[in-house]
């Protein structure tokens, strides 16, 4: 089954929760590729489309199972990007849980670097932002009550995407918030703001 709206939503829209705020790690991922990729594959027409959308499938269900393995879910994607939401839910931090997700993707990432098509061979790379912090969610709906969509925002939701924006290639870099909640975990490089994480020092939640 394919989940086009977050469990979460469902959950609160069921007894007629329409919005909400709550404390949480968040996680951005960008891929790098898929720009080439999808311009070679477009010149073969509906084949190129269909090798596309499995190269993407390839790409992002590992992935994605990162985030729900460590107890997280997708808020969105948005293009090549998605954000994830680790809430609060047990003993266990929601930014090692956070971390260890993004840790696993990038980890992941560099094994599984190339894609092989019968149209060549394409490289893929993940950015990865961290950030901790408050997340606001709502669900609006139409004026006939037949059609209703949801948002994420916050400063954990801007903060993982602006930390996202600081890291390089197959870099994980997190915000100061974050940082702080880990910083006894792991080994990290002052970057713009930011910090880049390059060594984790403790076991990770498994």
């Amino acid at each position: 089954m394919h989940h086009l709206v977050p469990p979460f939503i469902i959950e609160k829209m069921e007894p007629g929760e329409l919005t909400g705020s709550f404390s949480c790690a968040t996680l951005f991922v960008d891929i790098s590729g898929f720009t080439s990729v999808t311009e070679t594959l477009m010149e073969h027409g509906q084949y190129g489309a269909e090798i596309l959308a499995i190269v993407m499938r390839t790409v992002f269900t590992p992935l994605v199972h990162s985030v729900f393995a460590q107890g997280g879910f997708v808020t969105g994607f948005a293009g090549d990007a998605f954000t994830a939401v680790f809430p609060k839910e047990d003993k266990t931090p929601p930014q090692m849980r956070a971390l260890a997700a993004a840790w696993q993707i990038q980890q992941h990432m560099a094994a599984n670097n190339q894609q092989e098509t019968r149209f060549g061979i394409f490289e893929f790379s993940a950015k990865v932002g961290l950030a901790l912090g408050e997340s606001t969610w709502g669900i609006i709906s139409s004026a006939d009550g037949k059609r209703a969509s949801y948002y994420f925002s916050g400063s954990a939701i801007d903060g993982c995407a602006q930390a996202e924006i600081n890291a390089s290639a197959s870099e994980i870099v997190a915000g100061n918030t974050f940082y702080e909640a880990v910083q006894e975990n792991v080994v990290a490089d002052p970057t713009n703001g930011h910090w880049r994480l390059v060594h984790i020092n403790e076991p990770l939640p498994p």
